[in-house]
């Protein structure tokens, strides 16, 4: 009995660590692809990093910045300002958060601003409600 409870511990304890590592294998291969300019591959493996730390808001947050730093570099300013949309609309992204970014590009972001400012309430609001940070009565204060 004690052996079977043994390798059950071990076997929890390496399962657990083979996903952390497929996580750091899958962002370490995606900046690989951003440093090479692949931007499609590097989108491909961040967003396999994503999955596997959309409970880690902070860090899902810096995975969307990525993201979103190697669609502007392809030149796909569409879908690189959807991906900082998505950081604040599932993963609590603030403007802080944003505009202190090392990885967002600032001549990008004065662009986005105005379109980011548009829509910021609307997709704070969602990312609360999702979240269950406010009861019901508290986010209609928010509404009106």
């Amino acid at each position: 009995m004690k052996k079977l409870l043994l390798f059950v511990v071990i076997f929890v304890l390496t399962s657990a660590n083979l996903f952390a590592n497929e996580y750091v294998q899958n962002y370490e291969t995606a900046l690989k692809f951003k440093k090479e300019a692949d931007y499609q591959n590097a989108v491909k493996y961040l967003l396999k990093a994503l999955k596997d730390k959309e409970d880690d808001l902070e860090t899902a947050q810096i995975l969307c910045f990525e993201i979103s730093d190697c669609f502007r570099n392809a030149g796909d300013e569409k879908n690189a300002l959807k991906f900082i949309k998505v950081a604040i609309r599932n993963y609590g992204a603030t403007r802080d958060d944003i505009s202190a970014s090392s990885i967002l590009n600032n001549d990008f972001l004065k662009n986005a601003n105005a379109s980011i400012d548009a829509e910021y309430y609307d997709l704070h609001r969602i990312y609360l409600l999702k979240s269950n940070k406010f009861e019901r009565k508290e986010y209609a204060k928010l509404t009106q």
